[in-house]
């Protein structure tokens, strides 16, 4: 959970400045007084009470039962685990303060809002970068062009199937994304009665060109009696296809509205506006946008498969739309993401790929220093280098400007390697929340269970049938490593033999899948694979193609808790990424009672 702000909260500012009580209290008036808190008295009493609780220096009282009892009148027994409504109503207010600051308070001198999983508020002074001040010249840089946002229209889907719930579907899909959008930033969206006035003609530049829009969203739903597949695309005014999302979930008639609103969630969080000045409409999308958004958004996509190769081919993708534009910062945040994903796989001196990810990241941060995926790509970095306390920074700024779905799991990921594992299930529930469809949620979920030593839960989780498409690689070597630590052995092996035929040609999974069955009892096995693999390569020139960390997880599969040991020394002493699960790893366990390992958790500095 975002850390919880003291009685200096209420002047915790951008830097040095400070607000006055009155100011703030002024801005609460302000707030209440607008249409939309005007006719929502709970809402506004949850607003006044936190406000006047962080005002009064009691911000660390404010918590979910405390919050409960006296805005909504809950009266023991009452328990926030069974009764959500503490919790359904921050995301409102968060919600409804994101519309009043887009509109009516989009120029008042105090802003107020609430990090995601914190029901404390914070207060800035609003003020923008020069840049973001300065009058947009087209000329000036083919990244963009004279506009205010993206403008957008959601064209119907179509019910290819013509079923009475693809039907529904196809309606609800439509009304959710026209919906989402209208609440995104940097995104202007078209009417539906406007689309639909103009919706007759076939031809998409015509319809763009009438309704004065640069984007559409168009797609259609397909219900196969077994599978209800949704396809998104998005086209540009001239009428070429640029992306294309395709969302696979169980037909529920029952459910219909719920997974219309997670599809729109989770597809709008994959294609929203991540530069500043497009966010803030100061500026449009321009061409070379268009030209490498499609390679961005690909390479975006590889990411979220969560394996080695995918996330080469990704960098593949993020390096030529580098070339082609060297000027669009999303491209470098990209391309750090990258760098931080292979210094996890386990490859060797993991250390040079972290330095990658931020030296990449500070070159985005001069192109766009207010770029959305910015701060999350910083955290991530900063953790896997032991900078504990700078990546909780950079993590706070990320859940301040946006409840994306990618930022939660990696801040519910950083929590967990702390071993606070309660507020990292929080934030992995709210990604599931926003998007339920990504291949990265079910690995996070699956790492969860394991990390935690919820083995038999994580062993159900991992098995049950698939809602929203099969579970990724990672998830299914966590499966199997709960399965040995639950003694169902034949289980594991099964696991991990599948897993061997399906990724024989990845060093990463190899490595996993020869731990696996050493633990499992098949040492034999696990010996010969790793020795033709020169896994535990060690002595002058040897040249493993895995991480000192991986060499040491083999050797305690093999039970050799003194290689194990000097593996992680020389580990620690490359400075390698993997380390940071340090603390968390069951798999470190056998060790943990001996000095030496002691000694490495102090270096590695978990707080």
């Amino acid at each position: 959970m975002c850390c919880v702000l003291g009685a200096r909260a209420a002047h915790n500012l951008k830097s040095d400045q400070k607000i006055s009580d009155q100011l703030i209290r002024d801005e609460l008036a302000r707030i209440l007084k607008s249409p939309m808190f005007a006719q929502s008295d709970r809402l506004g009493r949850f607003l006044s009470f936190t406000v006047e609780a962080t005002l009064s220096g009691e911000s660390d009282a404010l918590k979910e039962y405390l919050i409960g009892t006296e805005v909504y009148d809950r009266k023991p027994p009452y328990h926030p685990n069974e009764d959500s409504i503490v919790r359904s109503e921050a995301r409102r207010l968060r919600s409804k303060l994101k519309e009043y600051y887009e509109a009516a308070g989009d120029a008042d001198p105090v802003f107020i809002y609430f990090r995601p999983g914190s029901y404390v508020p914070v207060f800035r002074l609003r003020s923008e970068s020069p840049q973001a001040k300065s009058k947009i010249n087209p000329a000036d840089s083919a990244i963009y062009g004279a506009g205010s946002g993206v403008r957008v229209a959601v064209l119907p889907f179509v019910s290819v199937s013509r079923t009475p719930l693809s039907d529904t579907c196809a309606q609800a899909i439509t009304d959710e994304l026209t919906h989402e959008l209208a609440l995104t930033e940097g995104v202007r969206v078209t009417a539906a009665t406007s689309v639909a006035a103009v919706n007759a003609s076939s031809d998409i530049p015509t319809i763009a060109r009438r309704l004065e829009v640069e984007v559409l969203f168009e797609g259609t739903v397909r219900d196969s009696g077994n599978l209800l597949r949704i396809t998104s695309r998005i086209v540009t005014a001239d009428g070429f296809q640029v992306w294309s999302q395709q969302f696979d979930a169980e037909p529920d008639p029952e459910a219909t509205f719920k997974l219309a609103k997670k599809m729109a969630s989770a597809l709008i969080g994959r294609v929203r506006p991540q530069l500043s000045l497009i966010r803030k409409r100061k500026a449009t999308a321009g061409a070379a946008v268009y030209t490498v958004y499609p390679l961005v958004l690909s390479g975006e996509a590889l990411l979220d498969e969560g394996t080695e190769a995918a996330t080469r081919s990704a960098l593949a993708k993020f390096q030529e739309a580098l070339e082609l534009e060297p000027l669009y910062a999303r491209t470098l945040c990209g391309i750090a993401q990258c760098y931080c994903d292979l210094a996890a796989y386990g490859i060797p001196k993991s250390a040079d790929s972290v330095a990658k990810s931020l030296e990449t990241a500070e070159q985005a941060a001069r192109l766009d220093p207010d770029l959305a995926s910015l701060p999350a790509t910083r955290a991530i970095a900063l953790a896997l280098s032991w900078k504990w306390a700078d990546a909780d920074a950079q993590f706070q700024k990320a859940l301040s400007l946006s409840g994306n779905a990618g930022t939660f799991r990696l801040y519910a990921l950083y929590l967990a390697a702390l071993k606070r594992f309660d507020e990292s299930w929080d934030h992995i529930q709210q990604a599931q929340e926003i998007d339920p469809f990504s291949s990265r949620q079910k690995l996070v979920q699956a790492r969860w269970f394991y990390l935690s030593r919820n083995f038999e839960e994580g062993i159900e989780f991992c098995t049950q049938r698939p809602v929203y498409g099969a579970p990724p690689v990672e998830a299914r070597l966590a499966l199997a490593r709960m399965q040995n630590a639950l003694g169902k052995h034949e289980d594991a092996r099964r696991t991990a033999q599948a897993l061997q035929k399906e990724f024989g040609a990845q060093h990463g999974v190899l490595s996993s899948v020869v731990e696996i069955l050493a633990a499992s009892g098949d040492a034999a096995t696990a010996k010969r694979i790793a020795a033709d693999l020169n896994f535990l390569a060690a002595g002058p020139g040897a040249a493993s193609p895995v991480s000192k960390t991986r060499q040491s997880l083999l050797h305690l599969a093999f039970g050799e808790s003194e290689a194990a040991l000097d593996s992680l020394t020389a580990a620690a002493a490359d400075h390698e990424a993997e380390l940071v699960w340090l603390a968390a790893d069951p798999r470190y366990d056998a060790l943990r009672a001996d000095p030496r390992f002691t000694r490495l958790e102090q270096k590695v500095n978990v707080p």
